[in-house]
């Protein structure tokens, strides 16, 4: 049947009132972060077209990033994006004043920004095969898949590659792996998109400064 319901949002006290009793801190973020689309993506082409390069829907996240709704990444977050296309073509959109883990009924608190502002950086140094966070407190890796299961094996895997090949402590890949299992929190980012996505979060403070 639908249910809408409009908010004022306390800008400056950067709060929301859901209802009297009910308050929610704003965490904005944008749902999607894309670059041109991947060739290989499997999802159905504008039109029904057979072209690789036709278009496709921000709908479904995928290794261009595009519909991820990954509630961590806010203001001083990093991703990184594999980029398949000459330019990048970066677009962001779907913009979220909050959003749990799940986004469960398929809305969250929805917003428009009047601004946002991006530094883009190309790291040719990089080679990455999804998209990846950092933020001040974690690393990021992600998983998108119209199973659940694959998306949280992907999302897994990266988090067992990342550790695997970092440099702060030599790790065989049998020791990432039962690292991952100890520390690495895994959540899933939204079931509403038709592929569904997890993120798992790999602490960094299990570095010890040495």
């Amino acid at each position: 049947e639908g249910f809408v319901r409009f908010f004022h949002l306390d800008v400056a006290r950067r709060r929301v009132e859901f209802k009297p009793g009910i308050v929610l801190d704003l965490e904005p973020f944008p749902g999607i972060v894309a670059v041109g689309i991947d060739p290989r993506d499997p999802s159905p082409r504008k039109g029904g077209s057979t072209d690789p390069l036709a278009p496709v829907s921000t709908l479904r996240p995928w290794k261009n990033g595009s519909n991820m709704d990954v509630n961590e990444l806010q203001e001083g977050a990093t991703i990184f994006i594999p980029v398949f296309l000459p330019g990048g073509l970066v677009w962001v959109g779907d913009a979220h004043c909050r959003q749990g883990n799940g986004e469960v009924n398929l809305t969250a608190l929805e917003c428009a920004y009047r601004q946002i502002v991006l530094q883009l950086v190309v790291r040719k140094d990089l080679r990455l095969e999804w998209p990846r966070i950092e933020t001040k407190t974690h690393w990021i890796t992600l998983g998108f898949d119209e199973s659940l299961d694959r998306a949280m094996t992907s999302a897994v895997r990266e988090s067992v590659d990342f550790l695997a090949r970092q440099t702060m402590v030599p790790l065989t890949r049998y020791e990432a792996y039962a690292l991952a299992s100890m520390v690495v929190d895994c959540r899933v980012s939204q079931v509403v998109d038709i592929r569904k996505g997890v993120h798992c979060m790999i602490p960094k403070s299990i570095f010890a400064p040495r």
